[in-house]
């Protein structure tokens, strides 16, 4: 009688360490597909983050260059307008000029 109980404790015990190995094995496969897929997830998160930066960044210098287009087309406006400006009261003077001619 005690030979069957060591055989069936010798069973018990042997069965009890394959399991254990493959409920090991089975818990480390699924942490380790855990942390696959929440590193895939921040992968995908930084790539979203860079995208939507790169995105940012674009609109940034767009919007930067046509305010700097902006200015220089103002302060050229304003040169040629003073130029008109400085032109009239040349043809002014010169029609003044003029007019002092005839008198004269």
């Amino acid at each position: 009688m005690q030979g069957i109980w060591l055989i069936l404790d010798s069973i018990i015990a042997v069965l009890a360490l394959v399991l254990g190995f493959i409920l090991h094995k089975w818990i480390s496969e699924r942490k380790l597909g855990d942390a696959s897929n929440r590193a895939e997830r921040l992968i995908q998160d930084a790539e979203r983050d860079a995208a939507n930066r790169l995105k940012s960044a674009d609109l940034e210098v767009k919007e930067a260059a046509l305010q700097a287009r902006t200015v220089a087309e103002a302060e050229a406006r304003q040169r040629e307008n003073k130029i008109q400006q400085i032109e009239q009261r040349v043809l002014t003077k010169d029609d003044e000029l003029t007019r002092k001619l005839d008198q004269l």
